[in-house]
């Protein structure tokens, strides 16, 4: 991997980082929280899904914004269980998304939604496939002061 893949890969990293605090999903653990009876564990804090593009040469970010908020934006809000979306530009060509869901079934959906929204709109937009985490949130963040859960 050469510097300009390394400084893209952070860049990367760190928008995922800020999106996913923006989001509220981390926090500092109280010391209940630590330990085994904090919880039932039966409880989640809810389910991510993080989509990083490459995009074509040349793309006009600000109309491929405009695409998505417009026609994938409104499905997305559709979804049940939807709670957040994040829409951000790293640079070097890169897109990062992230959505967040109070259930699996609705990353799931939200999982489907985007490839057949993406197949349809974004030929010539996007190079390949993107690359898709979706994980169950363990730790959720809000303000200090506000309701947070493990």
């Amino acid at each position: 991997m050469n510097d300009e893949q390394t400084a893209s890969r952070r860049a990367v990293s760190a928008g995922l980082l800020a999106a996913a605090f923006g989001a509220g999903m981390i926090r500092v653990a109280a010391a209940q929280d630590a330990t085994p009876d904090a919880g039932s564990g039966d409880e989640t804090a809810g389910y991510i899904v993080v989509r990083r593009w490459t995009l074509a040469p040349g793309t006009d970010y600000v109309k491929f914004a405009s695409m998505v908020h417009e026609g994938y934006v409104p499905i997305l809000q559709q979804v049940e269980g939807f709670v957040s979306y994040y829409f951000a530009n790293p640079g070097n060509d890169q897109h990062v998304a992230v959505a967040v869901f109070t259930s699996k079934e609705g990353a799931d959906a939200s999982t489907a939604a985007a490839k057949d929204w993406s197949a349809a709109h974004l030929q010539g937009i996007t190079q390949g496939e993107p690359e898709v985490i979706a994980a169950e949130i363990w730790i959720s963040a809000t303000p200090l002061g506000a309701e947070s859960r493990v």
